[in-house]
């Protein structure tokens, strides 16, 4: 709960990222899977980067759209699986919880300059 109203300070981008969320978690059924196709590790990295370009986009202009694929593909990635991750924590909110715990703690250490 506490990640959750920490996720509210964090204005547009944290709001934006909550309802994207929200959208996913209720167009997503459940499934079976244990495990996410992508490593947590991974996973905070990139959220975190997307989260700071979507900062960034809202400071100083539009956000290419292409940006998400490059960062992507930055972590080895490609869209198909990206996509299955977040179904795969639509399906498991409890660890998406972590997952965006972790994110925060990741953008809140981040040397970030202005």
């Amino acid at each position: 709960m506490a990640a959750l109203r920490h996720l509210f300070r964090l204005g547009k981008v944290g709001s934006l990222t909550l309802v994207c969320f929200c959208s996913v978690l209720s167009a997503c059924s459940s499934g079976n899977q244990d495990d996410s196709p992508v490593s947590d590790s991974t996973l905070v990295e990139v959220l975190a980067d997307l989260q700071l370009a979507t900062a960034r986009a809202q400071r100083y202009g539009d956000l290419p759209p292409a940006i998400r694929d490059t960062i992507l593909v930055q972590h080895g990635l490609d869209s198909t699986r990206f996509k299955a991750a977040i179904k795969f924590y639509a399906d498991h909110p409890d660890r998406y919880v972590e997952l965006y715990t972790a994110v925060l703690n990741r953008l809140n250490e981040s040397d970030i300059v202005e």
